[in-house]
């Protein structure tokens, strides 16, 4: 998932946002506001998520959560990949260090989500 601020008028506000989600049949991506983004797909087989998760920073700083540990160091066949499927907030703050962010740490193997001032990401990790 990707979003950017085109012509310096989006992502203004605490409630911008734009989400990936699935009804059972087909997959969709959306927003509110004056948010854009895009997504990719990842084809995976029926029943390997592995966890759905929802983290909001708070008002002012950062906060960084465990998601899960990978199995056989994150790598495939056994490995667990983590993905944003949604972010919302104010992306204003020209900062590498503000915003929503996914990473794996290979000396601890976990997968960790980390927001920043008031942003929320949706995360989903699959196996």
């Amino acid at each position: 998932m990707s979003v950017w601020n085109n012509g310096g008028d989006k992502w203004q506000a605490a409630s911008d946002s734009v989400q990936v989600w699935n009804d059972g049949t087909n997959w969709y991506i959306g927003g509110t506001g004056n948010a854009i983004g895009d997504g990719s797909c990842v084809d995976v087989s029926p029943g390997t998520g592995i966890g759905l998760w929802t983290y909001i920073a708070p008002s002012s700083g950062t906060a960084t959560h465990n998601l899960v540990q990978a199995i056989d160091h994150g790598t495939s066949p056994l490995g667990t990949q983590c993905f944003l499927t949604g972010v919302a907030g104010r992306f204003r703050t020209s900062s590498w260090d503000d915003g929503v962010f996914v990473t794996y740490d290979p000396g601890t193997h976990w997968w960790k989500v980390t927001v920043s001032n008031g942003k929320t990401a949706h995360v989903m990790c699959i196996q």
